[in-house]
């Protein structure tokens, strides 16, 4: 399993771990402080003690109070802004850490898992089929082996020959189809729908792995 690290999760991480730790600490000081009771609940409750005169509050507890609030006003002042101007950078930065991790894991379906890289080369730029293929003879249901030598096409610039008009691998509708249901004789069909093995997300990171957009 691939976990995906960015820099936003790490600051979430931390600051999480910041918070968790704070109120563990202000609950076991809680704790502390406590005294046990010495008398009815009556003496005891927080809201029958004496509290400050309107001097007291009107004076130096609503200055604290006001100091703080443009203390927070302040950093919401600066931290919007900025948080604004970088939002941009910080999608285009998630898109291509997911791009990244579908080529990769494209390319390891490409070499190890379907082994693709056995007809169409390590590096894209096409191969040897099988001289061995089977086919079958009329409509009597028979097969008969056949030996042959095709070689198979490069996938560097399949995008040259098909879905010519698309901008991105995500609307490919010819190249999905050649994964779905292969190519007869030769390619087997290799997506779910044709019988294959491999999934929608599986044939689209082949396809962002073979993309090379039209001039």
């Amino acid at each position: 399993m691939i976990i995906a690290v960015s820099t936003e999760r790490t600051i979430g991480m931390v600051i999480l771990a910041i918070v968790v730790v704070a109120w563990i600490a202000y609950v076991f000081v809680n704790i502390r402080q406590s005294k046990a009771e010495v008398g009815a609940e009556v003496e005891l409750a927080p809201n029958r003690s004496p509290l400050p005169d309107d001097a007291h509050f009107e004076g130096p507890r609503l200055e604290k109070v006001q100091a703080w609030g443009v203390v927070f006003l302040a950093i919401m002042g600066v931290t919007l802004p900025l948080y604004w101007l970088l939002e941009p950078g910080r999608q285009d930065g998630a898109q291509r850490l997911l791009d990244n991790q579908a080529l990769s894991r494209g390319e390891e379906s490409y070499v190890n898992g379907f082994q693709c890289a056995t007809c169409h080369g390590a590096d894209l730029s096409g191969g040897a089929a099988p001289t061995i293929i089977s086919l079958p003879r009329g409509s009597s249901g028979d097969v008969v082996n056949v030996q042959v030598n095709w070689a198979a096409p490069s996938l560097d610039d399949v995008f040259y020959r098909f879905d010519t008009d698309v901008e991105t691998a995500l609307e490919s509708t010819e190249v999905r189809a050649i994964l779905n249901f292969g190519r007869a004789p030769v390619m087997p069909a290799w997506g779910l729908p044709g019988g294959g093995p491999a999934n929608e997300q599986q044939n689209s990171r082949s396809a962002r792995l073979h993309v090379r957009q039209p001039a």
